[in-house]
């Protein structure tokens, strides 16, 4: 098949071309570059062929305003689209103008000068002609000095918009010269004139502006009235329109004519000067025309002198200076002084110097410095009989300006009095110690050349009691007599008898017995007095009675025991008679119960005339021991005091004193050490001190320890005194004795202690329990003076062999503890009950234990460490090897507190739950 179509055709598309809108510029500058816009393309923007071209009538000269179509379209080619062009308008703005105004200035009274501006901005050739209205100008009004704008206005034009910039007229001051007139001047006194002065140009003168010159204010001068020449000066001469160039001036003020004339005056010699005076012409005070009044500085003085007589009054210092004075004198009359003298009535003591003779001015009185020449007299004589004794005037007078009236009196002589005193020293003195009584009768010498004293001799008494029987003679010490006596305050008593109590401790009455006054003299007191008091004397105590003591038997529980001491005067060179003393026994443990009463010192140890050391001793009856409690110990105290006429009670001469039933196995003891050098510890005590001790230590039975022990160790601690420390022990933990040697038998025991300071200082430096005490004795047999002991003191546990654990070693030698012999006392050791000890063994060793075989065979067993603070460890040497061990550990009281099964190999470990205390550890492997 054929097919025959038609032809089909595509014609060109419109697009529309337009001339961007808004397109503007200034008057008379550069076109910008035209632009425009396609709109209606097909497949979005595409290239053509001929672009149409742009272009516009408006050029630099087009006036301003909007040019409608003035930005045209033409041509354009493109096989595709045709052309649709669509003209734009243009916009001219206007340019800008600058209008500035000129600066100007002139001088203050000149015209004016023409006001100028600039204009800047024109373009195309334009200028200040071709503007439709032209610039207008004008400035501030106002002629004084100052700055004043100029303002440029009203320009206008179509094609440009002005724009004005203001300026300023400045207004200089005008120079003007003003000179104060020369040779003004006033007189003194007179009103001020008005103070004058030419300018250049004058005052007056017409300026340009019209203005003419004139000032405001007026010159002054520098303040002031006196007579002077003065600056005159600007002032407030002035106009802010003048530049002023002043020259100042000078005013003078001349003297004023004044007389004055000196009035005529008169005084009595020695009286104040008057006023000296005058009268002035013009008078004084006068009106001055210009409110000044006549005065003056200064005043007039006369001719000097104060003698009687006639002195010219001249015109001095009575000027000023603003004055032309003319002087007219005068004369000063002085009168002579009355005056009156009265002799003073005299009196003194016999043999003394005369007072000064003296006498008062009744009537008057001296003026200046003057003083009297010459002096009173008396008539002559020395005796009282012969008083009273006339007062003349004597030679007695004054200088020819006064005229003297004299009054005369009497001197009468008295007897002399004299104060008698006594003295002791010291004031507080114990008894039997010395003192110096002294006497004295101040002025009591002869005051006249062989003439008495006021007395011989004086005797002194305590109380009653005549301290010299010989009176003691006064000596004259410079005026006075003087009469000193040393006596020991002792009471003359045969001896034997009673004390007259004179000389009993407490406050005397002290009395001078003053012998023989002359009657010349007047003493008082006539047996002057004073106190005295007489304190107890030292004494010191030595203990000789028993210390330790059995029973009469096994079954008796009491025994006798003689308290017995030695009381001895204290060693200070003046001895007393003991005899004077009281003595009592007292229980220190028993807040010191009497164990006697106040006992009278009535034997001397050494006899007649030795009074010195006498011995007191009572016999008590210890009971209270038993069966069960067999011994007791006493702490002694022995106090001297009470009412007689010595003082002691020191817990350094307590004794421990021990009393027990001589049955079954035990120790006791009591007595004392003499501490040496040797002591040791952090308590140890003083060198040469006591220890006294007493103690009884026994089995109840085969488990148990019964006792006590009490020891007194003395210490001087940081208070300066020496603190008394009581170590009690009742907690017994092991005793061990050997009997094997009955000439010679040891024992050795620890006990819990407990320390208490016993001093009563209220301070202790040592006071606490849980110390264990380690206690070493020899019983050497019967007397007790070769027995010996040892004390170790340590806290709970310590190990005593360790110098640094020691609280007190009685005897440190050789790095460990040492017995040493008793100084009193004795030492029993008995054994009524020993185990036999093994054959290589001597020593019977008695602990808390339970019943332990009699055929058990020792192991060689080491303990450690021992003694422990928390735990012990065993270790086993020597036993078999194929057999059990048991181990076992009892308390003291026989309780068991620990067991273990295991072999001989093993190291046993005990005692960390265990109380503080001793333990006794059974090891047993089969029979052994």
């Amino acid at each position: 098949m054929v097919y025959n179509g038609d032809d089909f055709s595509i014609t060109k598309k419109t697009i529309t071309v337009t001339a961007d809108a808004g397109q503007t510029k200034v008057y008379g500058a550069v076109n910008p570059a035209l632009t425009f816009q396609y709109s209606g393309w097909v497949n979005g923007v595409e290239t053509i062929d001929t672009a149409p071209s742009i272009s516009t009538t408006v050029d630099g000269t087009t006036n301003v305003g909007v040019h409608t179509g003035a930005i045209t379209l033409s041509g354009g080619l493109d096989n595709n689209y045709t052309f649709n062009l669509v003209a734009g308008d243009f916009t001219v703005t206007k340019a800008v103008l600058t209008a500035t105004a000129d600066n100007q200035t002139k001088v203050y009274g000149a015209v004016d000068p023409t006001l100028t501006y600039t204009i800047t901005g024109f373009v195309n050739g334009d200028d200040e002609a071709d503007l439709d209205t032209p610039v207008a100008i004008a400035r501030v009004a106002g002629e004084d000095v100052g700055n004043y704008t100029i303002t440029p206005s009203a320009a206008a034009d179509a094609n440009y918009a002005v724009s004005f910039v203001t300026s300023d007229l400045t207004i200089n001051q005008l120079p003007i010269i003003v000179s104060a007139n020369a040779g003004q001047e006033k007189v003194y006194g007179a009103v001020n004139p008005v103070y004058s002065y030419t300018s250049n140009p004058p005052v007056g003168t017409v300026l340009a502006n019209g203005h003419l010159i004139g000032f405001s204010g007026a010159q002054v001068r520098v303040a002031g009235e006196d007579v002077n020449t003065y600056a005159i000066t600007q002032g407030t001469l002035d106009n802010t329109n003048y530049d002023i160039s002043y020259t100042g001036g000078s005013f003078s003020i001349t003297p004023l004519a004044v007389t004055v004339t000196a009035q005529a005056k008169t005084k009595i010699y020695g009286e104040t000067d008057p006023a000296l005076t005058f009268v002035s012409s013009p008078t004084v005070g006068s009106a001055l025309p210009n409110s000044l009044t006549i005065s003056f500085t200064g005043d007039l003085s006369r001719a000097i002198g104060q003698d009687v007589g006639t002195y010219l009054i001249s015109q001095n210092t009575v000027v000023n200076s603003n004055y032309t004075i003319t002087y007219v004198p005068a004369n000063f009359e002085i009168t002579q002084r009355p005056i009156t003298v009265k002799a003073d009535a005299k009196t003194k003591v016999y043999g003394s110097t005369d007072p000064a003779l003296t006498y008062q001015i009744t009537v008057g009185g001296l003026a200046y410095s003057d003083t009297f020449t010459g002096a009173l007299t008396r008539v002559a004589g020395e005796t009282v009989l012969g008083s009273p004794y006339a007062i003349n005037q004597g030679s007695l007078a004054l200088s020819t300006n006064y005229t003297l009236t004299y009054q005369s009196a009497n001197l009468i002589i008295t007897t002399a009095p004299v104060i008698s005193s006594v003295t002791v020293s010291p004031t507080t003195v114990q008894y039997s110690d010395q003192v110096t009584f002294t006497a004295r009768i101040v002025g009591g010498a002869p005051i006249v050349i062989g003439g008495p004293q006021a007395a011989a001799s004086v005797s002194f008494k305590v109380g009653t009691q005549l301290m010299n029987a010989i009176p003691i003679a006064f000596t004259v010490i410079g005026s006075d007599l003087v009469a000193t006596g040393t006596f020991s305050l002792l009471e003359p008593i045969p001896f034997g008898t009673l004390p007259t109590g004179q000389m009993a401790p407490g406050s005397k009455t002290v009395t001078a017995v003053i012998n023989s006054p002359d009657s010349n003299f007047a003493i008082s007191p006539t047996n002057p007095t004073t106190s005295l008091t007489i304190t107890k004397e030292d004494a010191l105590v030595d203990y000789t009675g028993d210390v330790i003591k059995a029973t009469a038997s096994t079954s008796t529980y009491e025994a006798l025991m003689t308290l017995r001491a030695n009381i001895i005067d204290y060693a200070d060179g003046y001895p007393g008679d003991i005899r004077n003393a009281k003595v009592r026994f007292v229980d220190r443990d028993n807040s010191d119960n009497p164990l006697s009463d106040w006992l009278p010192v009535t034997t001397l140890v050494n006899g007649l005339p030795d009074t010195s050391i006498g011995t007191v001793s009572q016999t008590i009856t210890v009971d209270g021991l038993s069966s069960a409690t067999p011994y007791k110990f006493m702490r002694i105290g022995i106090i001297v005091g009470d009412n007689g006429y010595y003082i002691r009670n020191s817990a350094d001469d307590d004794v421990v004193i021990t009393v027990y039933v001589p049955n079954g196995d035990f120790i006791t003891g009591g007595g004392h050490i003499i501490a040496r050098q040797e002591t040791a510890g952090t308590m140890k005590v003083d060198v040469g001190s006591k220890v006294n001790f007493g103690f009884n230590v026994k089995y109840k039975n085969k488990k148990n320890i019964g006792g006590n022990m009490n020891i007194i160790l003395r210490r001087t601690e940081p208070d300066g005194k020496v603190h008394n420390y009581q170590v009690t022990a009742n907690a017994m933990a092991s005793l061990g004795v050997n009997a094997s040697v009955p000439s010679s038998q040891t024992a050795e025991y620890l006990a819990k202690a407990n320390i208490k300071d016993v001093s009563g200082f209220g301070t202790s430096y040592f006071s606490s329990g849980n110390k264990d005490l380690y206690v070493k004795i020899t019983d050497n047999g019967e007397p007790g003076k070769n027995d010996l002991i040892s004390f170790v003191l340590v806290e709970l546990g310590a190990d005593p062999t360790v110098l640094g654990n020691v609280l007190f070693s009685s005897n440190w030698v050789n790095s460990k503890t040492e017995k040493m012999n008793l100084t009193g006392g004795n030492l029993v050791v008995h054994s009524g009950f020993n185990i036999v000890a093994p054959a290589l063994n001597t020593t019977s060793v008695k602990v808390a234990q339970p019943e332990v075989a009699a055929e058990l065979s020792l192991f060689n067993v080491i303990a450690y460490p021992n003694p422990s603070a928390d735990y012990f460890m065993l270790k086993l040497q020597g036993v078999q090897n194929e057999e059990k061990i048991d181990v076992n550990v009892f308390d003291l009281l026989g309780r068991q507190v620990y067991s273990k099964q295991g072999s001989a190999q093993e190291s046993y470990e005990f005692g960390q739950q265990f109380q503080v205390g001793v333990y006794l550890v059974t090891v047993k492997q089969g029979n052994n």
